[in-house]
Parts: structure tokens; sequence; C-alpha cells
């Protein structure tokens, strides 16, 4: 089935998709200069310098890390080694660590009840276990 649209609204389709096409064009050209004029702006995000100065430049170089001695090393392996051992006082309830030279206790495992067989004549249920 063939719907037939006046000659009238087709022109006024046409001339809404053109004026919509201007429009986006002008928003594009717009943006375009915007985003043209910060980077040629003397205030804009990076410095403008002559080709001489940046040829010339060098690359920042950063200072060597200090060299360590051992003793200096060690020393600071003691440091740490009695920060972790020694907690705050607000940790007052939290487990002490264990002395230096014993061994942690082996916990053995709980050991597992052997089944034993059914009982022939009923019996009173056992308690229940919490």
């Amino acid at each position: 089935m063939v719907v037939p649209v006046s000659k009238r609204a087709v022109w006024l389709a046409a001339v809404a998709l053109v004026a919509v096409a201007g429009y986006g064009l002008y928003q594009g050209w717009q943006r375009g200069t915007a985003d043209a004029d910060v980077a040629a702006s003397a205030d804009g995000l990076l410095p403008t310098t002559s080709p001489v100065a940046a040829k010339n430049a060098s690359a920042l170089v950063e200072p060597a890390p200090p060299i360590l001695t051992e003793a200096q090393i060690r020393s600071i392996a003691r440091q740490e080694a009695q920060a972790a051992l020694t907690r705050p006082a607000s940790d007052a309830s939290a487990p002490k660590p264990a002395a230096t030279g014993s061994t942690p206790p082996n916990p053995t495992p709980a050991p597992t009840p052997t089944p034993s067989p059914a009982p022939a004549t009923p019996t009173a249920p056992p308690p229940p276990l919490y």
C-alpha cells in the first residue's frame, strides 16, 4: 500500500534536513577553530620554544641512589625485624609473637570416632551435641 505524500511535505523535509546539516557544519567549524586557537595561543599547555633551544636541550638526569654498606644494610634489617616483633600498646589483647629459638606447637588433628554397629534393640536417643 502506497501512501501519497504531498510535494509541500517533501520540500519541507528537504529544507529541514539542509538546515540541520548546516547547523552541524557550523558547530564542527566552531569547535575546530577553538582547538586551533588553544594550540596557537601563548597561553597553551605547552611552552613555545625555538628550534635552537630544542636542539640544545639535555635530558633530565636523576642522581644515582646512595650506595649502602653491609653494616648499614644489617642495621636497617635489624630495625625492621625489631619493628615487626614489637607490637604497639593498643594491641595488648593481640597474641604475643613466639620467642626466637622456640618451635611453634604442632596441633594434632582430633581423633575421628570409629563407627559402632547399630544396636539391635531400640534405645533412648543420645543427647544432642552442641
